[in-house]
């Protein structure tokens, strides 16, 4: 992937959203619309890993990496009360 250049990273026929690049700047993790999934995409090779949710939620508002690249936090609404925010982390360390 090279700067200032479009190059697509995914192959499927859905919706991706949330694009973030790692600490590192390898890295992009984003989410498929409708599926409560974590894929991240790694620039050097040209491969895609799907990390599954640890809650079943099909809508989150955001992604963020940690400084050190081993987790991935994202905000999903609460299903009682969809003003306040729920998170959740992905543990990439494993």
């Amino acid at each position: 992937v090279d700067r200032g250049v479009s190059t697509r990273v995914t192959t499927t026929d859905e919706a991706e959203t949330a694009p973030v690049w790692s600490p590192d700047g390898r890295k992009v993790a984003y989410r498929q619309v409708g599926v409560p999934d974590l894929f991240i995409f790694d620039t050097l090779t040209s491969t895609t890993e799907r990390h599954e949710a640890s809650v079943p939620r099909a809508r989150f508002n955001g992604l963020d990496w940690s400084p050190d690249g081993r987790t991935i936090v994202a905000s999903a609404p609460k299903a009682t009360t969809p003003s306040d925010l729920d998170l959740v982390l992905y543990d990439l360390s494993s």
